[in-house]
């Protein structure tokens, strides 16, 4: 059953569980499965770690995989760019125009400040967030009020395009900050909630299988990624001790005291260590909450882009696209299996994994 999510103003959002996408899509799947052809999956233009994971999901949902570019293909597994040319009218690409540019850091920290300057009492659950370098003039003006009231704000600064935990640090002194390329800042919280002694952060997987109606499912599987380094507030002398304030894999699996019986752990065992002071129920209607309003912040904008794209390339009808991230097997698994049921009823849709 679907469950219903967010009173008010929300409440047209209903979020599933992944254990109900996998039982109905692969029952419907098995039923269909013997009275039409192998769906066709190309992965001429795949990256070099997704195209053995996609082969693999494919195969074993009996689809065939084509490892070079055909123009007959249901399902073209894109690297980055959607390379309209390779793809025929009809067949879904696994790339969304306008997904790269509104999930920046950046934008996405824009769109999220105009729902809130609309809705504040809705959009309270990030910190406080500064287009960089182009809101470098509000954020000094910020950083002078608060040192006036006898504060010391710490601030972290995220390229908008950059991963693996790359060119991310954190200040006290704006004069200090020499990054030119575009980022987001953020005030940074300070007094985090903390796993034995130190730092996490979640991973979790969400499906948009729909934009109109919205529909979105939500894994109860996830990851949480520890520091290396007991937490301890910033302060100048431990500002760049990154295994203590960063929780990038990438940066702390080079830490000399990082376990992966530690240094990774389920979202499940993680609740668990934390039952006694936070209940799992909470735990995700709140991530329920963050999930639909950060949502309905950004789904206009891409909206936006994916017409231009279509306008500008002149395009003959909708897109049929979808963007994932090969890092869960089970959310690969279901979202093809949910692709081969559309592609034999003939069903348009769009689909967005973010991971």
């Amino acid at each position: 059953m679907a469950m219903s999510f967010c009173s008010g103003r929300f409440g047209f959002l209903y979020f599933h569980d992944s254990h109900y996408l996998t039982r109905h899509y692969l029952s419907l799947d098995l039923s269909c499965r013997r009275c039409y052809r192998k769906i066709r999956v190309n992965t001429a233009r795949a990256g070099p770690y997704s195209v053995k994971l996609v082969s693999q999901c494919a195969r074993e949902l009996d689809m065939e995989v084509v490892p070079r570019v055909k123009p007959d293909c249901d399902l073209y597994w894109h690297r980055r760019d959607y390379l309209a040319q390779e793809v025929p009218h009809g067949a879904y690409v696994s790339s969304t125009p306008g997904i790269k540019e509104v999930f920046s850091k950046s934008v996405l920290a824009s769109l999220l400040n105009r729902m809130q300057w609309i809705f504040p009492a809705e959009y309270q659950f990030y910190p406080r967030s500064w287009k960089f370098p182009e809101e470098r003039r509000e954020l000094d003006t910020y950083i002078k009020r608060k040192t006036e009231l006898g504060d010391s704000p710490t601030f972290i600064l995220k390229p908008s395009y950059g991963s693996l935990g790359v060119n991310i640090f954190l200040f006290k002194d704006l004069n200090d900050v020499v990054y030119s390329e575009s980022a987001v800042v953020q005030e940074y919280v300070s007094n985090p909630l903390l796993v034995e002694g130190v730092k996490f952060d979640l991973r979790l997987y969400v499906l948009i299988a729909s934009y109109n109606p919205l529909e979105v499912y939500i894994t109860s599987t996830g990851l949480t990624r520890f520091c290396t380094v007991p937490y301890e507030a910033p302060t100048v002398h431990n500002l760049n001790n990154d295994y203590m304030h960063l929780t990038n894999y990438a940066i702390n699996k080079e830490n000399s005291s990082y376990s992966l019986d530690t240094g990774k752990r389920t979202v499940a065992d993680t609740l668990d260590m934390l039952s006694e002071d936070y209940d799992a129920g909470t735990f995700w209607v709140d991530v329920k909450d963050v999930v639909a309003k950060t949502l309905i912040a950004v789904l206009p904008a891409l909206h936006i882009e994916s017409r231009s794209y279509i306008l500008e390339r002149q395009l003959q009808g909708p897109l049929c696209c979808f963007q994932v991230s090969c890092s869960l097997v089970a959310v690969l698994m279901c979202l093809l299996m949910h692709l081969h049921i559309h592609l034999i009823s003939g069903h348009v849709a769009n689909y967005v994994i973010y991971l």
